[in-house]
This record gives C-alpha cells, structure tokens and sequence, in this order.
C-alpha cells in the first residue's frame, strides 16, 4: 500500500516536471504546419459544434488546445477569435443548433428546410474560416498594431 503512493507521487512529480519543461520548449513549426494544424483544430471543432453546446465544447477543450497551441506558436489571440468564430457556427448547425431551433420554432419553418436555406451561408461561412486559416495576420493585425505583440 505504501509502495503505491510513493509510485504515484513520483509518477505525479515527473509528468509536472515534464509539463513544466514542454511549456518552456519553444518548438519552430513551419507555417504549413501551423496551417494544418489549424485546419485540424477547425475541423475537430465544427465536429463537436454539430453535436455538443459551444460552452461545453469550450470547457473541456480549450484547457487541451491552448498549451498544445501556444507551443506551436499559434496566437493565442487568433485561436480564441477562431473559437469563438467556430462555436457561433454551431448554433446554426444540425443536430444541437440553438439558434436553428430558436429560428425555426419562431417562423414556423422545419428544421429541414431551414437546414436547406442555409446551405449557401454554410459555405460563405466555410470559405471565411478558410480565409482565416490561411491568412492569420486578418485576426490579429489590430491587437498587434495597439498592444505590440500579442504572442
């Protein structure tokens, strides 16, 4: 029993000392990494958006991506702005939108053929997030230009 504790206090000690020492690392990741790794990110989120809440899928992700982010080099600026871009599109996605329910029962349309007159915004709104994507320097060109860097 005492052995046990002593294995999980030392296991404990060495993954702090690991994440301590993976948060001082300063990893150079090529632009297309972080493109990729961006797109990713995106893709995991309009995933989740489509089948949790926004404030939970923020909740539970965000803790995981941010350090995982920040490690990259990806601003952490423009990953809440892409967040927060990517959990509005989940209020309008099936099956969980609240929007798309709240818009639907007020005008007395279905959900289906909402989901229908939506498809031409999906794709505007899937052709911004690419913009974003591959072109960062749009989010985070006003927050560099008033506080400096925002890395």
């Amino acid at each position: 029993m005492y052995d046990r504790r002593l294995e999980a206090i030392s296991a404990a000690a060495e993954l702090g000392s690991f994440s301590r020492a993976a948060a001082k690392l300063r990893v150079s990741t090529p632009a297309l990494v972080k493109q990729v790794s961006v797109l990713i990110l995106t893709v995991v989120y309009l995933f989740l958006g489509c089948i949790m809440d926004g404030s939970a899928i923020v909740i539970t992700t965000v803790p995981i991506f941010a350090p995982l982010c920040k490690l990259m080099g990806i601003d952490l600026v423009y990953l809440g702005v892409l967040v927060g871009i990517l959990m509005s599109v989940g209020t309008i996605t099936p099956p969980v939108g609240i929007a798309m329910f709240v818009v639907s029962k007020n005008t007395g349309i279905p959900i289906e053929r909402f989901t229908r007159i939506m498809l031409p915004w999906y794709l505007l709104i899937i052709a911004f997030l690419l913009i974003l994507i591959f072109i960062p320097q749009i989010v985070t060109i006003l927050p560099q230009l008033i506080y400096g860097s925002t890395m």
